[in-house]
C-alpha cells in the first residue's frame, strides 16, 4: 500500500512509500526525552478532553490516572465519536501539564505520526526567545484515514503596559478515520477563545459531514489581532520617523525647539525592526500552512475522505488574503524602519562631528587665551624684574650716600640724622 505525505511546506504531492525517517518513532521519542526537563512536568497532570459522541459534547479535566485512561478509551471507540485533547501550558515560555510518558503513551495508543513529535519540542521552558523560526505542516493520506499537523503563530495582548503584546503559538493536530466517522485532535496550548469557540461549533455542527472546518477556527483566532499588532507597532516607528525627519541639522535658522535625538532611538528603530522581522517569518509560515492546508483538501477530494465543501476553499482563501495584507504592511514597515535607522545615525553622526568641531574651536580658543595670558605674564614678569633693578641700583645710591656722608658730615649730624630716621 502506498501513501501519500507531505514533508514541511512541499508543494506538489506524489505517491510513494513513506521513507523509514518519516517513522522513526524511535528515535524522536529519545530527543523528546532529552529535553523532557524542559518540555515537559515532572509529576503534573492536568488536561482538557472535550468530546463530541452522537451530538453529545462534553468537556471534562483530566488530573489522575484514571481520568486519563478513561479519555485514552474514548478515543479508542468504533462509533463516531470526536475527541479533542487541550495540552496547556502555565504560561507560554513554561512546561505543558503532562509528563513526558503521559504523552508518550498519547502518541503510542492514537497511532500518532512521528512528525508530531518536531511541535510538541517547539514548546516548553525558556528563558528567553528560542526555535522561534520553526513553523510549517505535516500530512499523510492512507486509504481510509489521513493525518495533518501544523503550528501557527500569532499575536495576543499580555495586559502589561510596558509589553502588551506578545508572539504566542499554537500546535494542532488531526486524525481521521473514514470507517468510523471518528476524529482525534490533539491542541497545544490552545487559547481560551480557540477552546470556546470549537465548543460552540461542535454543539451547532456535524464535525463528521467536514472535520477540515475546525481548523477555520484556529485561522480565524490567531489572525485577528495581526492587525492591531503592527498598527501598534507603526505608531511607535512614527514618532522616531518625526525625530529623523524634522530634527535640526546643520546651518538652519534657530528653532525654538528641536528634537532630542540619543543613540539610544537608534536602539529603539532596532528593537522595532526586530519585531517586524518575527512578525514577517510568523507570517510566512501561516501562509504555508495555509497552502499545506489548501493542497491537503484537494487530495482529500481525489481520494474521497471529504474536503469536498466549496467553503472550505474559499474561507481559506480568505485566510490567505488578510495573511499577505499583513505581510504588505509589515514589509513596507520594515523599509521604513530601515531608512529611519540610516537617517538617525547620520544625524548622530553629524551631530557628533558639530560636537567635535565646537570642542576644537573651544580648544583653540583656550589655546590662545592661555597664549595671551603666558605672554601677559611673561611681560609683568619683565616689569616686576626692571623694578626690581632698579630697586636694587636705588639701595645701591642710598648706600653709596650714607657712606659719603659719614666721612665728610659731623659725626653728631649723622647720628641725629639717623635717629630721626629712626623716629620716622
Amino acid at each position: 500500500m502506498s501513501e501519500r505525505i507531505d514533508i514541511g511546506t512541499q508543494s506538489q504531492s506524489a505517491d510513494f512509500f513513506v521513507p523509514p525517517y518519516f517513522n522513526d518513532t524511535q528515535t524522536s521519542r529519545q530527543i523528546l526525552a532529552l529535553r523532557s526537563g524542559n518540555v515537559f512536568s515532572q509529576d503534573e497532570l492536568n488536561l482538557e478532553c472535550i468530546v463530541d459522541e452522537n451530538g453529545q459534547v462534553t468537556s471534562s479535566v483530566i488530573t489522575d490516572e484514571s481520568g486519563f485512561k478513561r479519555m485514552l478509551d474514548v478515543g479508542l471507540q468504533n462509533n463516531p465519536v470526536h475527541s479533542l485533547v487541550c495540552i496547556p501550558q502555565k504560561t507560554s515560555w513554561s512546561e505543558f501539564s503532562l509528563t513526558c510518558e503521559h504523552l508518550t503513551e498519547l502518541h503510542r495508543v492514537y497511532k500518532i505520526f512521528t512528525p508530531f513529535l518536531d511541535y510538541v519540542q517547539a514548546f516548553g521552558r525558556k528563558t528567553r526567545e528560542k526555535d522561534e523560526n520553526f513553523g510549517g505542516y505535516h500530512r499523510r493520506i492512507a486509504l481510509d484515514s489521513y493525518e495533518f499537523c501544523y503550528n501557527i503563530r500569532y499575536m495576543d495582548q499580555t495586559g502589561r503596559r510596558e509589553h502588551p503584546w506578545s508572539i504566542r503559538q499554537v500546535a494542532i493536530y488531526l486524525q481521521y478515520t473514514k470507517s468510523t466517522q471518528s476524529t482525534r485532535w490533539l491542541l497545544l496550548q490552545p487559547s481560551t477563545s480557540i477552546k470556546a469557540a470549537i465548543v460552540e461549533f461542535l454543539r451547532n455542527h456535524n464535525l463528521s459531514s467536514e472535520p477540515m472546518f475546525l481548523h477555520h477556527i484556529v485561522f480565524h483566532f490567531t489572525e485577528r489581532n495581526w492587525r492591531g499588532y503592527i498598527n501598534e507597532l507603526e505608531e511607535s516607528l512614527v514618532e522616531l520617523e518625526e525625530k529623523a525627519l524634522y530634527a535640526k541639522v546643520g546651518c538652519e535658522k534657530p528653532r525654538p525647539y528641536d528634537f532630542s535625538i540619543t543613540f539610544r532611538d537608534s536602539q529603539n528603530v532596532q528593537r522595532l525592526h526586530r519585531k517586524f522581522l518575527k512578525a514577517s517569518v510568523a507570517l510566512d509560515s501561516n501562509l504555508e500552512v495555509a497552502h499545506g492546508y489548501k493542497i491537503h483538501c484537494k487530495d482529500l477530494c481525489e481520494r474521497n475522505l471529504g474536503g469536498r465543501n466549496p467553503l472550505l476553499f474559499v474561507e481559506v482563501e480568505l485566510y490567505k488574503v488578510k495573511l499577505r495584507a499583513h505581510k504588505r504592511s509589515v514589509k513596507v514597515l520594515l523599509e521604513r524602519c530601515t531608512q529611519t535607522l540610516s537617517i538617525l545615525s547620520q544625524i548622530l553622526e553629524y551631530r557628533n562631528d558639530e560636537n567635535i568641531i565646537k570642542i576644537a574651536n573651544a580648544l583653540s580658543y583656550n589655546s590662545e587665551a592661555m597664549h595671551k595670558i603666558a605672554l601677559a605674564g611673561n611681560e609683568e614678569n619683565k616689569s616686576i624684574k626692571i623694578l626690581s633693578e632698579k630697586a636694587q641700583r636705588d639701595s645701591q645710591s642710598v648706600k653709596i650716600l650714607t657712606y659719603i656722608a659719614m666721612l665728610y658730615l659731623p659725626a653728631s649730624l649723622v647720628a641725629v640724622s639717623r635717629a630721626s630716621t629712626r623716629r620716622t
